[in-house]
């Protein structure tokens, strides 16, 4: 079962060259945690461990979305807010909302 340790993949994402890179370890991280809190933590929705698993897919996905803007790939930010709120476990988390929130209301500000 996953660890659902962020560190090492954020620095597993520095580590990678190119944007196409990261998004790959992104990507793959978030498959292998999705599956793996479906599988194993889903029912168990107030233990700790499920608790924690949930913050941290939310702070991956919350990562990648961040990783897009600092690109300027804002309909790519964009699709990640979205696939970040469909999320079985980070859908569950409120700081998944409220960033998702935020940076609508600042691209809908400046036109984004």
């Amino acid at each position: 079962m996953a660890d659902f340790s962020i560190d090492p993949i954020l620095a597993q994402v520095q580590a990678a060259t190119g944007a196409d890179d990261r998004r790959g370890v992104y990507m793959e991280t978030l498959f292998d945690w999705g599956d793996n809190y479906s599988e194993n933590l889903a029912a168990s929705n107030d233990s700790e461990e499920s608790v924690r698993a949930r913050k941290a897919i939310s702070d991956l996905w919350l990562s990648y979305a961040a990783m897009e803007i600092a690109l300027g790939e804002h309909d790519n930010a964009k699709q990640v807010f979205s696939d970040a709120l469909e999320d079985q476990a980070a859908s569950l988390v409120a700081a998944t909302y409220i960033q998702s929130a935020a940076y609508y209301l600042e691209t809908d500000k400046v036109g984004g």
